[in-house]
């Protein structure tokens, strides 16, 4: 079994019941052998045996047919002979395909800042806890995309709830989707805010923060925020 950048290679000898032996020499001929492969009960279109030895195979299973966690693959050859078609043995593999979610995410943000009189940018007390873990198969086409989403505020609600990459810009959260971040699949989960700042200092600063105009009221205001990791195939 080898893990490929699409999938996994399942490779092996078939076993038919009038010789045990992959490599006696009986004259059966590799490409006419017919692989019938399903999985997890699901079959699949049947495929010729790869090049090779009579009794060899090689199957590529593609991350595509895969659920996440383990999945059980069965292969059965057959050819046809004088006294018809003769089926191997079917030999079953457990392919264990990774998945994509969250490994954590903060259950509160909170903002408790002395209002000025003047518009400012506030920082949280503590900026969220956000990391990703995708096991899937490496090195594919296997991405994702982090979203966030300011909802339920009050109508009376006088702040912005913005994100900021750190490149000098930002977008609003407030009852929109904004993306925070894009990964690919990797070994280890990726830690979303790990460089985000704890103060605002400007427009460099990185991770979640509220802008409040100079005639905001002080009070206390909540909402949710929702959270959404994308598959994203790049």
């Amino acid at each position: 079994m080898t893990t490929t950048a699409d999938g996994v290679d399942l490779t092996g000898y078939f076993t038919f019941a009038q010789d045990n032996t992959p490599n006696s020499g009986a004259s059966i001929n590799g490409s006419a052998v017919d692989l019938y492969p399903s999985i997890n009960g699901k079959a699949l279109s049947s495929v010729k045996v790869s090049s090779g030895t009579s009794r060899q195979f090689s199957y590529h299973v593609a991350a595509a047919d895969l659920a996440s966690g383990e999945n059980r693959v069965t292969l059965t050859a057959g050819y046809t002979a004088s006294t018809g078609t003769i089926y191997s043995t079917p030999i079953t593999a457990t392919v264990t395909a990774g998945a994509l979610g969250f490994q954590s995410v903060s259950d509160t943000l909170n903002f408790d800042e002395t209002l000025t009189g003047s518009t400012e940018t506030i920082a949280p007390v503590s900026q969220p806890d956000v990391s990703v873990s995708d096991t899937r198969t490496r090195g594919g086409q296997n991405s994702w995309t982090v979203k966030a989403a300011l909802t339920g505020m009050s109508t009376n609600f006088p702040g912005t709830l913005i994100y900021q990459p750190g490149d000098g810009s930002s977008v609003s959260l407030n009852n929109q989707a904004a993306t925070i971040d894009t990964g690919k699949a990797a070994s280890s989960a990726t830690d979303v805010s790990d460089d985000w700042s704890q103060t605002w200092t400007g427009a460099s600063s990185k991770g979640l923060f509220l802008k409040v105009p100079g005639s905001s009221t002080s009070g206390n205001y909540n909402g949710q925020i929702n959270w959404e990791l994308d598959d994203t195939p790049s």
